[in-house]
């Protein structure tokens, strides 16, 4: 293959010997690309749609949807004027490019993208499942106070809500809205769906995969049944799909070809190829391809788990297990030779892997959001003829370029409001009870409450026991005035800045007490914190207050938060700043 890329390149040399010096600049063939790579911008045209904090539409609005859609605009326009400004040929978006799939917010994105191209670079994008036929653009795209369209507020604004060829609202279908964007001059396209090929430098093919439910023609009528929810759930992806049958297909046509011809392959998906921590698909399902394992297409399909190596901060080793099918999804896509994924969809900048016994392997660039905090762009850089692959991640200066956007503020607020986050309708009476029970409950209080429940004691009479019993299990580094000031709400705010910033290990806030905290989560038996949960009620007269539904809800998630977490705060894989062989997998940080 190398002595392939050597003989092309002294043919074009001799080819252009006679050329003058100009022409040979605009002739020769690219050696290094750099390619930068923004992720869920979902921009919402504030002046036409409108938005004032502190209105109650507004405030509506963000409380459901916890991303600085005020500031969206700026915060990409910050992104796009970085990456031009350093020298990228190419910029890639991966999917989730609007609010809701508004109108006007599609118009401004594609004018502002359509000012880059004019300045000479290439823009990539694909849709995500915010952009079309979008199952909350009925409440979620709405006019909002001092909109500049005159609209009625809360009434709904036009929105992309179409993958066919009747255009509603006056907005052309996807691929023709977005045409200059690597639809119009595809090396190839998928006839079902607005998948595409583009090559933006010789030498280098972007494979664009649309796999959002959301863009099948179907959609709709998809969802009109829970079967339907289960097959195809709005916000979920789908590699497997009986209605991504001919996708798939043709995406492995595109895989084999390009290997055939040389050529350098990227693919860019909105949805993840692999589980990026261990518990995803469990706790927040449909972020990964198949992820969620109820599909009836997916029942009778095998797969082996995954273990993944680690050496904790401790020095002690592992393996974390990843079990879901989402395994069978990535290990298709190695072996099909897409062995090199871009994605965005959960907000986090996290770098996964697959390698397999055969020798295929598959990576996963995850790149966070720029509306959400850390704010992120990455910066990828090229060697064609040595196929390595450089990632820089970028996550301070669009931060820094707009800091009334409060990105650390809006993940605290999401955590605070933990019911609302996890899509639970609760009435405020209900979530305070929760709070006050568990969630923002001191975690040292939980602690030694269940150490007694475990003992067979009584909380209320064996207090003093139950905490000098805790205080001669807690190791080095660990301290009762730590776990004093943590609650479920502030550990879980604190492991999600951690992930959507990437390289957890490190993150100085994740120290000892936390860790320890984790742990201890993992261990929690749920049926003693329910009846706990339960005692504390009936003392207080407050049992018919919460159901037992919600309290068994809640108390099966504390372990599985701990599961989670420890394999957030132990993920091995460099997240940031990386280098990529992109021949053998072999991956360094840098």
């Amino acid at each position: 293959m190398r002595s392939r890329l050597v003989l092309s390149a002294l043919t074009a040399a001799l080819l252009l010997a006679g050329c003058g010096d100009d022409d040979a600049e605009t002739k020769a063939p690219q050696s290094v690309v750099k390619i930068g790579v923004i992720s869920d911008v979902h921009v919402f045209d504030a002046v036409k749609l409108g938005g004032v904090p502190g209105e109650p539409a507004y405030e509506e609005a963000i409380g459901k949807d916890r991303k600085a859609f005020l500031q969206s605009q700026a915060l990409v326009q910050s992104a796009l004027d970085r990456l031009v400004a350093a020298g990228n040929q190419v910029i890639l978006i991966t999917g989730d490019l609007t609010k809701d799939g508004e109108q006007y917010s599609h118009e401004w994105l594609r004018e502002a993208i359509a000012q880059v191209q004019a300045k000479g670079v290439k823009v990539l994008l694909i849709p995500g499942n915010h952009d079309m036929n979008n199952p909350y653009g009925s409440n979620g795209s709405i006019f909002l106070e001092q909109n500049t369209q005159g609209a009625e507020v809360g009434s709904i604004a036009p929105y992309m809500e179409h993958t066919d060829d009747t255009p509603r609202f006056d907005v052309p279908r996807f691929d023709r809205f977005y045409a200059d964007f690597g639809f119009k001059d595809a090396v190839a396209r998928d006839s079902h769906s607005f998948s595409y090929v583009s090559e933006p430098v010789p030498g280098l093919w972007v494979l664009a995969l649309d796999l959002a439910n959301s863009s099948l023609p179907q959609a709709t009528s998809n969802w009109s049944t829970e079967a339907g929810r289960q097959d195809y759930p709005p916000t979920g992806g789908s590699l497997l799909a009986p209605q991504r049958a001919q996708t798939w297909a043709w995406v492995k046509t595109m895989a084999a070809r390009a290997k055939a011809e040389g050529k350098v392959l990227l693919t860019m998906s909105h949805f993840g190829g692999i589980e990026h921590f261990t518990g995803q698909n469990l706790l927040i399902p449909d972020y990964v391809l198949d992820g969620a394992g109820k599909a009836s297409y997916l029942q009778g399909l095998q797969w082996s788990p995954y273990l993944e190596p680690f050496t904790a901060a401790d020095g002690s080793t592992g393996l974390i297990p990843y079990q879901t099918s989402s395994e069978y999804v990535s290990r298709a896509l190695a072996d099909a030779g897409v062995n090199l994924l871009l994605t965005g969809h959960f907000h986090a900048n996290d770098i996964a892997r697959r390698d397999y016994d055969n020798g295929n392997f598959l990576i996963d660039i995850q790149t966070g959001s720029t509306v959400s905090y850390p704010a992120s762009m990455r910066q990828l850089v090229l060697d064609l003829p040595t196929k390595t692959l450089s990632v820089n991640t970028d996550i301070e200066a669009v931060q820094a370029d707009v800091p009334e956007a409060d990105l650390e503020g809006l993940v605290d607020a999401m955590a605070d409001n933990l019911p609302a986050a996890l899509g639970l309708e609760v009435p405020d009476s209900l979530a305070n009870l929760l709070d006050s029970l568990l969630l923002k409950r001191p975690l040292w209080n939980l602690m030694c409450d269940l150490y007694l429940v475990g003992q067979g004691l009584d909380p209320q009479a064996d207090q003093a026991h139950g905490e000098a019993a805790m205080l001669a299990a807690l190791p080095s580094g660990v301290t009762q005035a730590d776990l004093q000031v943590t609650t479920l709400t502030t550990l879980i705010s604190t492991l999600l800045k951690a992930h959507y910033a990437g390289d957890e290990g490190s993150n100085p806030a994740l120290g000892a007490s936390q860790r320890f905290a984790i742990g201890w989560l993992i261990q929690v038996k749920p049926t003693q914190l329910q009846a706990l949960m339960t005692a504390q009620l009936t003392a207080m007269q407050l049992q018919s207050q919460v159901p037992d539904s919600v309290l068994a809800q809640f108390s099966q998630m504390v372990p599985l938060i701990g599961q989670v977490g420890y394999g957030v705060v132990n993920d091995p894989t460099p997240d940031r700043n990386v280098r990529i062989d992109l021949t053998t997998g072999t991956l360094q940080a840098q």
